[in-house]
């Protein structure tokens, strides 16, 4: 089987293969839509304190940025930012324009670009002050492994401030 053949399905065991319809047990009944009777015990568990949330909600609401410092494996010192709309389209902008052959190449440039423009500083280097082409050059010199850190933590820095901007749609 080639990697884009699906496998085929299987009975989950004979006899419910030879079994009338009107002979299968009843399955379990399944919930596709919501209910509007959600309560706060329903709401996923976070790992951010809510005064933590609600303080990154207004620092992108008021500064029009937030920003954090993050260690990686207790020794890598890194600060990430979040993207402007403007940034977002020119990352799109240039991913739509490298004519891509493979999906993971377009997802690979979209998330170097997301670094790009994410971070600010790496191990005391202000990455700020630096031309897009020249951060460009200093990020894809770094050696893959740490690319990889570096896309986790930042994917991580993404994941608390969308939760701090849901938090925050609540709360406003």
């Amino acid at each position: 089987m080639s990697d884009f053949e699906l496998p085929q399905r299987k009975p989950a065991s004979k006899a419910a293969a030879t079994l009338p319809k009107d002979k299968l047990p009843p399955s379990p009944p399944v919930s596709v839509t919501p209910t509007e009777e959600a309560t706060e015990k329903d709401k996923p568990e976070t790992k951010y304190d809510q005064e933590t949330l609600m303080r990154i909600f207004d620092e992108i609401i008021f500064s029009g940025e937030y920003s954090e410092d993050v260690t990686i494996k207790n020794r890598l010192k890194v600060r990430f930012r979040t993207r402007t709309a403007e940034e977002i389209e020119d990352i799109s902008r240039i991913v739509d324009a490298a004519q891509a052959n493979w999906q993971s190449t377009v997802n690979e440039k979209r998330s170097l670009l997301n670094l790009q423009y994410a971070l600010t500083s790496f191990q005391g280097t202000d990455l700020r002050s630096l031309k897009t082409e020249d951060r460009s050059k200093y990020i894809r010199k770094l050696p893959g492994p740490v690319i990889g850190a570096l896309l986790v933590a930042l994917g991580r820095f993404d994941e608390k401030v969308f939760i701090a901007c849901q938090e925050g749609e609540e709360n406003f």
